[in-house]
């Protein structure tokens, strides 16, 4: 069994999930409840720069395909306002992460997600992002 290994304080982190799939939204939210601060969750592209920029969440979780506005546009327009908020992509279509700009994005996780691989890169995402802040 895979142990859980964090380096990072994750009680404070404002946690933005961007995803259409009710399952996938209830393991993650089930994985963060007991450790994360907020944890705010959009349906589509639209919804979350809303809620991006009412919340200024510290890390953004996005699926690719959606309604509305798919995840690529999503994280187009989030960086064309924040070069540097942590963004992972959670998708089940290699080929779209593929096509995504992965200049733009810090992270992939593969769908069905693994709630300690989740956990995990969400850590070295955020040490790295301390490291480039020094």
């Amino acid at each position: 069994m895979e142990k859980l290994k964090i380096q990072t304080d994750l009680s404070n982190l404002n946690i933005l999930i961007v995803e259409d799939g009710e399952e996938i939204k209830e393991i993650i939210n089930k994985t963060f409840q007991l450790t994360i601060n907020s944890i705010v969750l959009a349906n589509n592209g639209i919804e979350a720069i809303n809620m991006y920029n009412n919340k200024k969440p510290d890390i953004i979780l996005t699926d690719l395909r959606m309604e509305k506005t798919d995840g690529n546009e999503l994280i187009k327009r989030i960086r064309q306002k924040d070069k540097k908020i942590p963004i992972i992509v959670v998708t089940a279509y290699i080929n779209d992460f593929i096509l995504t700009n992965t200049n733009d994005v810090q992270a992939f996780i593969d769908k069905p997600i693994n709630s300690i691989n989740l956990i995990q890169t969400i850590d070295k995402c955020l040490i790295k992002l301390k490291k480039e802040s020094k």
